[in-house]
């Protein structure tokens, strides 16, 4: 019976003891997981988080094998105690060049360049005005860019556009110009930054109408001509006094010769069918009909009147007015407009004088 009573009490000691032990085990636990703290080192551009035991700054430094240069610092100060979370600085004495208004300034600092800290070395800086840093062979440079703006007025010129009139009595070869268009011009203003002098960004404030475009109204004629009524004049041409002396009378003058080579086409080489609204429509508005030329407007500009006919005067197409171009008249070759594709070719390709028009 005693024996057994025995073995319950080592029993229950036992327990005590373990559980003794474990309290004793979660404490100390506790104890080193409440004493670690985690510090944000920062070290120039280079941050780094650290969990750490050290009491004070100091400790940390030492911990970690830090040595401070002769005029490098360190923020908080050494004595102060370490925290959770906090940020410990180191403030390298480094040398800096700074760049201002195309000037170098070559700074030692042990700490972050800021406007705050350029304005307390001497340079006045406005609050828009920005630092840019960068580091060039293992040196920094901070640069002031010079901030300004400037309001600026723009005037556009709108463009007028052509309303044209088609009208059943007048010919194809019929124009008239019922109202001369006028270009516009309307006024803009922008906000204009600039860094340093160079112009970055625009932004427009306001849009003023200064004068109103003008559209042009011309009214081009549709009716054909009776075909069995064109007539060709003969001319004579004297290259002497420019005078084209044609055998109904007229005396044309003229006042440039340019050689080229002649093509032709009719109202149908647009690939529309007679009765669609845009068959035969030419560049200018104008009904492609017997009279009117293709070119190219850098050779001949569009609108001149001119009289065509070979160079050794076997045929003649006669007077004619450029109204039209084309793809592949490029150059000094015109397109020669005839009624009906027959007529297109038999005229082939020839070799033409063009005479401008005064």
């Amino acid at each position: 019976m005693n024996t057994n009573k025995t073995g319950i009490r080592r029993l229950i000691a036992l327990a005590l003891s373990v559980a003794i032990i474990a309290t004793t085990i979660l404490a100390i636990t506790a104890f080193a997981a409440e004493a670690k703290k985690t510090v944000n080192l920062i070290d120039g551009e280079k941050t780094a988080f650290i969990t750490t035991d050290a009491e004070t700054v100091g400790a940390f430094l030492e911990e970690q094998k830090i040595v401070l240069g002769e005029n490098d610092t360190v923020s908080p100060s050494s004595d102060t105690s370490v925290s959770d979370g906090m940020d410990i600085t180191l403030n390298r004495n480094r040398e800096v060049i700074v760049i201002c208004d195309g000037k170098e300034t070559k700074l030692a600092i042990n700490e972050a360049v800021t406007k705050e800290l350029l304005t307390s070395k001497g340079f006045t800086l406005s609050s828009e005005d920005y630092i840019k840093k960068y580091t060039l062979e293992g040196i920094l440079y901070a640069e002031i860019i010079r901030v300004s703006y400037e309001t600026v007025t723009e005037n556009v010129e709108v463009e007028s556009t052509t309303i044209t009139i088609y009208n059943d009595e007048m010919y194809q070869d019929q124009i008239n110009v019922k109202k001369e268009g006028q270009d516009g011009i309307t006024e803009l203003t922008y906000k204009v930054r600039y860094e340093n002098g160079t112009e970055v960004s625009k932004v427009q404030l306001s849009e003023k109408v200064v004068k109103i475009a003008v559209d042009s109204v011309k009214e081009v004629g549709t009716k054909a001509r009776d075909p069995h009524n064109k007539k060709v004049q003969s001319a004579v041409i004297d290259e002497t006094s420019g005078v084209i002396y044609t055998s109904g009378g007229e005396e044309l003058h003229y006042s440039k010769i340019i050689n080229v080579t002649a093509t032709a086409y009719s109202p149908a080489s647009c690939g529309k069918s007679p009765s669609h609204p845009a068959y035969g429509i030419t560049a200018t508005g104008m009904r492609a009909t017997y009279g009117v030329i293709a070119v190219d407007p850098r050779i001949i500009p569009l609108g001149s009147k001119v009289y065509i006919t070979a160079p050794d005067g076997s045929w003649t197409y006669g007077a004619a007015v450029a109204a039209d171009t084309g793809g592949a008249i490029k150059g000094n070759i015109i397109d020669l407009c005839y009624d009906t594709n027959a007529e297109c070719f038999q005229f082939g390709r020839r070799y033409a004088k063009v005479y401008i028009l005064s």
